[in-house]
């Protein structure tokens, strides 16, 4: 899950609110029960497909979805241009961490990760899933709230898109064929 998670989505939500408050531990604490929320649901999903579907179906499905979306990530990687952003500057938030709960669960919803949740549950242990997916995602968050904003600005956003695309497919990878 932290692999997976590096330069996502979630990562970029959390490093934009971190910038725009200058409270990055509220925001990551609120992220990271964001997460929590979501991996219950991802969780509870997984369990309930789990009675309705053979495993071993739902194992391959999850593969070509992460080939797919690893597919589609190095697609918009090559031909993302860079635009500056600067329109949601103009909006207050006035609670950095109930916004990062918010965000971030809405982010995660039906998410790459949320699907490397259900697909990790149905293969073993679900409790073991959650701690896992809930520190990993913990793990990032707070190593962005430290780090995050200053790689961000020194790192080329094409670095970190054609990387997270290699790992969507490294992940796929590993779900077909381990």
């Amino acid at each position: 899950m932290l692999v997976a998670e590096f330069g996502d989505k979630t990562q970029l939500v959390a490093l934009s609110l971190m910038t725009k408050t200058k409270r990055p531990f509220q925001v990551a604490s609120g992220a990271t029960i964001g997460i929590l929320i979501t991996t219950i649901i991802g969780i509870a999903v997984a369990l309930l497909l789990a009675e309705l579907i053979p495993t071993d179906i739902i194992s391959v499905v999850s593969g070509i979805i992460f080939l797919v979306l690893g597919l589609l990530a190095l697609r918009e990687a090559r031909g993302k241009e860079e635009t500056e952003e600067g329109s949601d500057d103009d909006v207050p938030i006035k609670n950095p961490f109930f916004s990062a709960v918010g965000l971030v669960a809405l982010a995660e919803l039906g998410d790459k990760s949320q699907l490397f949740v259900v697909a990790q549950t149905l293969a073993g242990d679900s409790i073991g899933v959650f701690f896992g997916a809930v520190l990993g995602m913990a793990t990032i968050l707070f190593a962005t709230a430290i780090v995050g904003e200053t790689l961000m600005k020194k790192l080329p956003d094409s670095y970190l898109d054609y990387g997270a695309a290699g790992l969507f497919i490294l992940a796929g990878l590993l779900i077909l064929f381990f």
